[in-house]
């Protein structure tokens, strides 16, 4: 889980006096090998494991390098997947 390894990592930067002065974002995409009817879970599971670790999200629906992903960006789609991440972020 590659949002795993992130926050891993973020964590070790605050450990060792390394995080930065200015505000960290972190741009959440789906992952390439998750199915497109998953992608609203798989946003929310990195939002949820990353979420202590930024002061803010982007949530990237458009990157040519994931098979399908505009997809995403159709109006249904991109409903679940922001009412996915704030059922995250309500808690």
């Amino acid at each position: 889980m590659p949002a795993l390894a992130l926050a891993q990592r973020l964590a070790a930067w605050r450990e060792q006096v390394r995080w930065p002065d200015h505000p960290v974002g972190i741009n959440l995409g789906k992952s390439k090998v998750t199915p497109l009817e998953e992608a609203a879970d798989d946003y929310a599971n990195s939002f949820h494991v990353l979420w202590p670790h930024a002061d803010f999200f982007e949530v990237n629906v458009s990157s040519p390098n994931t098979p399908n992903l505009r997809q995403l960006q159709d109006r249904s789609a991109l409903d679940e997947i922001l009412a996915a991440l704030q059922q995250v972020n309500a808690k």
